[in-house]
């Protein structure tokens, strides 16, 4: 799968932004602040209708403006697509494939799938779990339709269940019929859910490290373990012994929406002080992996976004992944970096296509 061109209006900091794109590599280069990564947010946001970066689209036009609009022209199979998108904040997102308007986003996701790696991603890491549920959910989602509903519909009724929570702590009254018929409704969503995330760790698993030696240069052992509090209890049982615990909460304290990922090196887990080598490895092993899976199961490669990736990264890592990167398990390839000579330099050397576009001031002007 192939992006060909892209056009965006009023998307953060550009005002105007058109250009076509390279079947290989396409290298971004410029100083911090000039926006590059706002141009390979332009290509996430074509592929799966949403920012990498911002959890809602205010954050994304550009100030003193009101809407966005972003066309793209997508290979696939042979076969091309052009993909409109525009958007005004709070008011309305249209999807219009081939001129035909999607009625719901979630139609979109999974159509032109897309790995992003940016530096951001190394917290997910060692902070909070809700990062780590939403790399699963953002890749499974990609794949699997029935999986993105189910999350759609679990989340609905934990919002409901937790607001019944909440104002029992308010009135103290709670409808025990109420009550039960969300955690019965969530159970069923909870099992499938956790049985396709289960899946998805164990598939992955021998991928991360296969992936992660490649990038490392074998120097490390690397592991992921899936944890989830239904592993052994269903559901409704847990929340039915958690009911107290739940009430004097206000939430629903246990579930697959508390679902987490525990990372090693060796035998222990991985740290915050870990060397910025290890930790740009290991996510980068991490999404590759995710990169090979969406692409097995459709048939066709990925796009795969770099976003300032090789700062900090020694030459030996950098290359060991570039050369990965151009063997024919990988297709269309998007990197941003701060650098001008470094990428470039490093694909001359494995006689791959690229093409170079230099950013400056929010405008983009291709030179190789």
């Amino acid at each position: 799968m192939l992006l060909q061109k892209l056009h965006a209006l009023n998307f953060r900091s550009y005002s105007s932004l058109t250009t076509e794109l390279d079947e290989k590599f396409n290298v971004f280069v410029g100083l911090n602040g000039q926006g590059k990564t706002n141009a390979l947010d332009i290509v996430y946001y074509l592929c799966l209708g949403k920012s990498y970066f911002s959890s809602g689209d205010r954050h994304v036009v550009k100030n003193g403006e009101s809407e966005i609009r972003l066309e793209g022209v997508f290979k696939k199979r042979n076969r091309e697509s052009h993909v409109n998108i525009s958007v005004v904040p709070g008011t309305y997102k249209t999807v219009t494939i081939d001129q035909k308007k999607l009625s719901k986003l979630s139609e979109h996701i999974g159509r032109y799938p897309c790995v992003m790696i940016a530096p951001a991603d190394i917290l997910l890491l060692i902070e909070g779990s809700a990062e780590r549920r939403k790399l699963m959910d953002q890749c499974i989602s990609q794949f699997d339709g029935q999986y993105l509903k189910d999350l759609i519909d679990y989340n609905r009724f934990l919002k409901q269940r937790n607001a019944l929570l909440k104002a029992y702590k308010e009135t103290r009254f709670i409808d025990d019929r109420v009550l039960d018929s969300f955690t019965q409704k969530m159970a069923p969503l909870a099992k499938r859910i956790y049985d396709v995330r289960h899946k998805f760790i164990d598939e992955i698993q021998d991928l991360f490290k296969a992936n992660y030696n490649k990038i490392s240069g074998n120097a490390e052992d690397c592991s992921i373990v899936y944890t989830s509090s239904i592993s052994e209890n269903p559901f409704f049982q847990i929340c039915q012994a958690n009911k107290e615990k739940d009430l004097v909460l206000g939430r629903t304290s246990e579930g697959i929406h508390k679902d987490d990922l525990v990372f090693k090196i060796g035998e222990s887990r991985l740290k915050p002080y870990a060397s910025q080598g290890q930790l740009k490895s290991f996510i980068v092993a991490l999404k590759l992996s995710e990169y090979q899976i969406l692409k097995k199961v459709h048939q066709f490669p990925p796009i795969l976004i770099l976003d300032d990736l090789f700062d900090k990264l020694d030459r030996d890592r950098i290359s060991h992944l570039l050369e990965l990167l151009n063997s024919d398990d990988f297709g269309q390839v998007f990197i941003s970096d701060t650098e001008p000579e470094r990428i470039p330099g490093i694909l001359e050397t494995l006689s791959s296509d690229f093409s170079v576009y230099e950013i400056k001031e929010n405008s983009a002007v291709k030179y190789a």
